[in-house]
């Protein structure tokens, strides 16, 4: 434990499956551990956080990212995968040490991905210590709908 702080207990997991039913436009939405601010113009991501994120891009394509920030910045993988609407996913990710933590990720029941290691701009208190699950549609007419079957986080 790193001054108390919940994101980095070695060992602590946090997953979640859940159902992408519908693609709205102008999606963004994140999965995972922490405070997320969301408004109408989108969700902030540089907030003490880790988890994954799902962007879809002015090209219409939507992109899964691993993602963590410690309150000022944030750090991001290359996208993980492409997603459509109908996609169910599991998303895993693990504290290992002070100084890392890993991501899995699979679609549509296929087998888990290789880990994905992120090391930069780890969140270390202990003030931020929920689930977060949110989506934003930037304020867009069409909505993205998604179903939550599970999700835990475990120390």
């Amino acid at each position: 434990d790193n001054n108390g702080g919940l994101y980095t207990t070695v060992d602590g997991v946090f997953t979640v499956n859940f159902a992408l039913q519908v693609l709205g436009t102008d999606l963004q939405a994140f999965f995972g551990m922490g405070e997320i601010t969301v408004a109408g113009a989108g969700i902030t991501f540089t907030s003490e956080h880790i988890g994954f994120k799902i962007v879809r891009a002015a090209s219409g394509t939507t992109s899964l990212y691993a993602t963590q920030a410690d309150g000022v910045t944030e750090t991001a993988s290359a996208a993980l995968t492409t997603l459509v609407g109908s996609d169910t996913l599991d998303l895993r990710c693990r504290v290992t040490s002070a100084t890392n933590i890993e991501y899995w990720w699979r679609k549509n029941g296929s087998a888990w991905s290789a880990a994905t290691a992120l090391t930069a701009n780890i969140p270390t208190t202990a003030t931020v210590t929920q689930i977060s699950r949110c989506a934003s549609n930037a304020g867009v007419a069409t909505a993205s709908t998604f179903r939550i079957r599970g999700c835990a986080y475990r120390r």
